[in-house]
């Protein structure tokens, strides 16, 4: 094969290249010498090597040495735009995706949602595996490539001009194509990526795990683990307020959820119907003098007092076992006889408190008593769905509509008559 001509053959099979080194004379002639340079070592090896040793022809060598080098330059600008577009894509994602569609996942058996939960339950772990790979991919792609660019042009004046041209465009593509689409992907499509970048983000903390636990060590040196701060109730109705203004939660349904969130700012004292209004029969009336105070019966349950003090609470009669006695002609049974023991709750008990022992002890009613034990009101069942539905329940044989304000109402009245008996009888009152 012949070796020679102008421009040495090159092979792609092997490493070698010829470049074009020019040669200047005393008298001002020139020449071309080649010389060849190995890929594997970006300095040129010393030698004339025009065939290449498989000996097969190949293109110009000047013309492959730009090729080669600009194909280094691209391919390895690309590598590192693309992990750093992973990057950002992740970091979006792990941010972004909602506690509801982790949770969802895992109740649903997914292994991608037991990876989400214990990446957010350690975040600070997961940022830092994204951040170190971000740097590596971002500062080491610039480096290699910019040394490439410099090496490409033979002028130092040249290749000072040609790195700041790269860093520009390389700068402006990490900006747009590793930062601002990848980063507005991850957060608009968060919980459909999520789910599929959970195992990738893993596997890179385990990869990483000595840099990551360095990194973690220092920062916690300036302060307590990184998590991410629990939803508040605050937080819940805000979203509860944007879902209904979106027309994904109906008024009703926000209501309900913001009346929820709010009964443990509630009592027993706030709900109960005070025991001024409070109707009660003694333990010793008979079944046959029960129609005396027939208007007591509008109500399924009757607190029992004892005779000689009504504000002493003994026990709670239900109205069918007294209709049921009446029934049987059983008229001079007692009240007592046919009673069930009282439940008393304190003033101070909140009402998911109530709600709870309600369900759990399967009661309607509950005395109410202040902290000397003094009987006080009633709560009942009703009451707590009333503060919880943020309306009043009126039954169609109900009198009165809040028996909270028949109540001040009533106060307002003996305080009036009180203080009109004192103003027309000021010798009664000087005594």
């Amino acid at each position: 094969m012949s070796q020679s001509g102008v421009g040495a053959p090159l092979c792609r099979r092997t490493p070698y290249a010829p470049v074009f080194v020019p040669r200047l004379f005393a008298d001002g002639s020139a020449s071309w010498d080649t010389a060849s340079r190995d890929y594997r070592n970006p300095l040129p090896c010393p030698g004339r090597r025009r065939v290449c040793p498989c000996g097969r022809r190949a293109v110009t060598g000047i013309l492959a040495v730009r090729v080669d080098d600009m194909f280094a330059i691209i391919l390895i600008s690309l590598v590192s735009l693309t992990i750093s577009f992973f990057c950002s894509l992740v970091e979006a994602c792990i941010y972004s995706v909602s506690r509801s569609r982790i949770e969802s996942l895992r109740r649903d058996g997914h292994a991608s949602g037991r990876r989400l939960a214990q990446v957010r339950s350690n975040i600070d772990e997961a940022i830092a595996a994204i951040l170190i790979l971000n740097t590596i991919a971002n500062s080491g792609g610039a480096a290699w490539a910019s040394a490439l660019v410099e090496d490409r042009f033979g002028d130092w004046r040249a290749g000072v001009s040609a790195v700041f041209v790269f860093a520009g465009l390389f700068t402006g593509s990490v900006l747009f194509f590793s930062e601002i689409i990848p980063k507005t992907i991850g957060v608009k499509f968060a919980d459909r990526l999520a789910p599929y970048l959970a195992l990738p983000l893993t596997g890179l903390i385990l990869l990483l795990k000595p840099l990551v636990r360095l990194c973690v060590g220092v920062t916690r040196m300036w302060g307590k683990d990184v998590h991410l701060r629990h939803p508040t109730e605050e937080d819940i109705l805000n979203l509860v307020s944007l879902g209904q203004r979106g027309g994904a939660i109906l008024p009703n349904e926000a209501r309900w959820v913001a009346n929820a969130l709010r009964l443990n700012d509630l009592t027993a004292y706030d709900l109960m119907t005070p025991g001024s209004v409070v109707a009660r029969v003694p333990e010793t009336l008979t079944l046959r003098h029960t129609t005396i105070d027939a208007q007591h019966w509008r109500f399924s349950r009757i607190p029992v007092c004892a005779d000689d003090n009504p504000d002493r609470i003994v026990g709670v009669v239900y109205r069918q076992k007294v209709f049921d006695g009446l029934a049987k002609d059983h008229f001079d049974a007692r009240i007592g006889d046919l009673m069930d023991a009282a439940e008393f709750v304190s003033e101070k008990t909140a009402a998911h408190e109530l709600l709870d022992q309600f369900l759990t002890k399967r009661r309607h009613l509950f005395c109410v008593r202040d902290d000397n034990g003094a009987f006080t009101g009633v709560v009942t069942l009703e009451d707590v769905l009333e503060a919880l539905l943020g309306a009043e329940i009126v039954d169609e044989k109900d009198l009165h509509v809040d028996m909270q304000e028949l109540a001040r109402q009533r106060r307002q009245r003996l305080l009036r008559q009180s203080r009109e008996f004192i103003e027309s009888h000021p010798e009664d009152g000087a005594k």
